[in-house]
């Protein structure tokens, strides 16, 4: 997590989300981060891929898939632009789509998945005096194996129910805009698609909450 120019503070708040999420002890090992290709970066916006486990009755993995755009809440034109984008998706019951996905389970029974996917969406922001301060918290976690002083263990709870907060309200603020849409007694077909897509993010939702380290 080495410091540099402003222009560098996004790409460093998405390694902290990624390290966080992998590593940070905010949630179970059932959940796993992995950074988004240069393609889905730069043109879907997609900065990393957030991967949730479960098993079904027949004791089989399986895999649940949203993307986060992590970024600095500094250019509220460049936030609602990126706002916009999802928001208009939804509208037609259409989730983010990630090009070139690959998805490796540690399951070796588990399939490889790998190809264009489609996914919930949301969009994570920080503000960019927070970023060092979150890297720093995160090193110093990982060099004592998770065991923070009392005070540290504070700053980065902060940091972790911030974050959650933040994912969870955008999950169900998405819901409300398609719960919105749904109100307006849509064609069959597209009925069908927002149905899915509010399905999709409330599953991933309740997974978020069910994987919170408390």
């Amino acid at each position: 997590f080495a410091r540099g120019n402003d222009s560098e503070l996004a790409k460093r708040y998405e390694h902290c989300l990624i390290e966080a999420f992998a590593n940070g002890g905010w949630f179970s090992e059932n959940i796993t981060a992995a950074p988004g290709s240069r393609y889905d970066d730069y043109c879907r916006q997609t900065d990393m891929v957030i991967t949730i486990k479960t098993t079904n009755d027949a004791g089989e993995s399986v895999f649940h898939h949203f993307s986060v755009d992590a970024t600095i809440a500094t250019d509220g034109d460049k936030l609602a632009e990126k706002e916009s984008k999802i928001t208009n998706r939804l509208k037609q019951g259409d989730l983010g789509e990630v090009k070139y996905f690959v998805h490796e389970p540690d399951d070796p029974d588990a399939p490889i998945e790998y190809g264009q996917r489609k996914m919930p969406k949301i969009i994570v922001r920080t503000f960019s005096y927070q970023v060092d301060e979150l890297a720093t918290l995160l090193v110093e976690n990982k060099e004592r194996n998770g065991v923070l002083a009392p005070g540290t263990t504070r700053r980065m709870e902060k940091f972790k129910m911030e974050t959650i907060n933040t994912i969870l309200d955008q999950l169900e603020r998405y819901m409300g805009l398609i719960d919105s849409e749904l109100a307006t007694n849509p064609p069959i077909n597209k009925k069908k698609r927002l149905e899915q897509a509010r399905l999709d993010y409330d599953n991933i939702r309740t997974l978020i909450g069910d994987n919170m380290v408390i």
